[in-house]
């Protein structure tokens, strides 16, 4: 049969299958795409090939032998080895000479690389943070109530709200009454876990009253236990777009004001044939040709790059299933869609290449199709500024990468110097067993297993391929003071310095133990750095706990600070406060980052000559 021959020579990943779905034919690139490579298929049914083929594919199979066609653009799979996959697929009934249905043919393109990338995107909250801010797009957190937790300057702009003014109602007060409730059936599929994002076109209202249509791209943030957090919301304004379908033929009778107004917009417009009848004041600033040199003499052709457009003409073929040349592959899918928006490089006059997304549009007059309009813009800016963006990652993600060699140099240095330590306090003690009672050589020791385990613990936080939050453990909080406390006994007691554990026996918190015992620390080694010499100095430790939070409390009736002055900087890097000959301002820039690390917040409350009490607040694990 030819149609097999054509499937088997096809470049895209096309089969076809009888209608016991056993295949007929497959192309090569269906085979590589599948796996495929080395097994005999022809004459296999599918669902033998793959047997993880649910009930919902084997339904649309039947439904399209019936004579249906189903097609989609974007479709998740599992495989049953565990591999995921992304889909776009048209599975439509091929018809024997009688008009019989003979079998389908399933083509289908594996978009799975694309959509790893955008996932990976969305996983980088250090990458999301800078694209946030920079992008053209209207980007917003948004909680599950609704309510704005974060806007974009982007969608301010969109909206014509300032930022304040955007934080106060939720996104149903300024969503289209008629879009409201297509809205929040979304909403709802997301939260049940029945989609993992959703696309829609709705009307947002501006600021000044009136609403515009937007592109709404919804996906859901979910914790680390898997619950839902919060939505991200992208907002791409496409008004000019629906304003172009749906009015296009209402105001064709003022289109000539409208072009020659439009200086920094190209507008384009062709009869049937392609010929340029059309082209306003922007077209001529943005390529450089005249109106003379362009009307009824050039079509677009003259403006798009060549093998731009022969790359398209294959990505129609594969689409269509049938060949695609000249002025058609600008206004094939425009003539059955309306209209189309798609990123192209155009060419000026000067031989010089600049990005544009381009919208052509079939314009008809009484029903009858006269020609096509194309609007395009130069987006080379934004362009710009995105491959600026990649390359602050790429730098980000080397600097990352450095930062974890670095830890691993000094975990290994540091180990060696332990062990170095350890060793000489034997052969101390080997030449002078009647050291072993002495005080010092007692917290020697001490000292030394502590900072063998210290050094084990950054090499759990070295070894960690994941985020920090993925690798919280259990810790008993009691256990981990104490700990410190030894550590800085020495210090303690150089300087008539008093430490109270009061912290309850049965609190747990979630953490890291390299994490909790630096911060433990550095609040102890601040007590006593900054006691008072007027009296006996004293560093008090509680803990009381609820649902969410276990509020640990250092105490101490040191030298104090005036926070109404310090406050606003207290946790900046460098920042000192008092003069100390051996202060560098890193300790508490240090410990607030890890306490915020481990989803935890740090408070702090001061008199001067009076005392200092920090704050910390770690997850509650009893209640876990």
């Amino acid at each position: 049969m030819y149609s097999e021959i054509f499937v088997n020579q096809a470049p895209n990943a096309i089969a076809m299958f009888d209608t016991e779905m056993c295949y007929l034919a497959a192309s090569q690139k269906w085979i590589r795409d599948y796996g495929l490579q080395g097994k005999e298929i022809i004459g296999k049914s599918h669902y033998e090939i793959f047997p993880e083929i649910g009930e919902d594919w084997k339904q649309i199979h039947r439904e399209c032998l019936a004579g249906a066609i189903n097609q989609n653009e974007d479709a998740y799979f599992l495989r049953e080895d565990g591999s995921e996959q992304w889909l776009m697929w048209d599975v439509r009934p091929w018809y024997k000479e009688d008009g019989k249905v003979g079998g389908l043919l399933m083509y289908t393109d594996d978009i799975t690389a694309r959509k790893k990338t955008e996932q990976q995107l969305l996983l980088s909250e250090a990458q999301f943070r800078g694209a946030f801010e920079a992008s053209p797009n209207g980007i917003a957190i948004v909680s599950l109530q609704g309510n704005w937790v974060n806007v974009n300057p982007a969608m301010c702009h969109i909206l014509g709200y300032s930022k304040e003014e955007l934080m106060q109602p939720t996104f149903q007060d300024i969503t289209h009454p008629d879009d409201l409730a297509p809205d929040m059936a979304l909403v709802h599929e997301l939260l049940e876990g029945k989609r993992e994002y959703y696309h829609l076109e709705k009307r947002y209202k501006h600021k000044d009253g009136h609403y515009i249509w937007a592109l709404l791209s919804v996906s859901l943030v979910k914790d680390s236990a898997g619950k839902p957090k919060h939505f991200v919301s992208q907002v791409t304004d496409i008004d000019m777009q629906r304003l172009t379908q749906h009015k296009l033929e209402q105001t064709l009778n003022k289109l000539e004001g409208l072009m020659e107004a439009s200086t920094q917009v190209g507008i384009i417009g062709t009869d049937t044939k392609g010929l340029i009848t059309t082209y306003n004041k922007g077209a001529e600033n943005l390529l450089g040709y005249t109106p003379d040199e362009m009307l009824y003499k050039q079509t677009p052709q003259i403006i798009h790059v060549k093998e731009e457009v022969e790359e398209r003409a294959k990505e129609l073929k594969a689409i269509l299933g049938r060949e695609v040349s000249g002025f058609d592959v600008f206004v094939t899918l425009p003539r059955e869609q309306q209209y189309e928006t798609r990123e192209w490089t155009f060419l000026r006059k000067d031989g010089t290449r600049f990005s544009v997304q381009l919208t052509i549009t079939a314009v008809h007059e009484n029903g009858e199709l006269v020609g096509y309009l194309g609007i395009f813009a130069d987006i080379s800016e934004i362009k710009r500024v995105e491959s600026e963006i990649k390359s602050l990652l790429d730098v980000t993600s080397d600097q990352n990468e450095r930062l974890k060699n670095f830890a691993h140099i000094v975990s290994h240095n540091l180990r060696s110097h332990s062990g170095n330590i350890t060793i000489l306090t034997e052969l101390l003690l080997e030449e002078h067993p009647e050291l072993e009672s002495d005080e010092v050589v007692q917290n020697l020791k001490l000292s030394a297993a502590n900072l063998k385990d210290t050094i084990a613990h950054l090499n759990e936080v070295v070894a960690m391929n994941t985020t920090v939050t993925q690798n919280l453990k259990k810790l008993h909080l009691k256990t981990r003071i104490d700990t410190a406390i030894q550590n800085v006994k020495a210090i303690a007691e150089a300087n008539n310095v008093v430490i109270e554990n009061y912290v309850d026996d049965s609190y747990y918190v979630s953490g890291i133990e390299a994490y909790l015992d630096s911060i433990v620390i550095n609040f102890l080694t601040n007590g006593i750095k900054y006691r008072s010499l007027q009296r006996q100095p004293v560093v008090k430790i509680n803990a009381t706990a609820d649902s969410g939070y276990v509020t640990i409390s250092f105490e101490d009736n040191g030298i104090g600070m005036d926070l109404k002055l310090v406050k606003h900087k207290l946790f900046g890097m460098y920042k000192t406060f008092h003069g100390n000959a051996d202060a560098r301002g890193i300790g508490l820039f240090i410990t607030k980052n890890q306490v915020e690390a481990l989803g935890g917040k740090i408070d702090v409350e001061s008199t001067e000559n009076v005392g200092t009490t920090f704050k910390v607040y770690l997850k509650n694990e009893n209640t876990h």
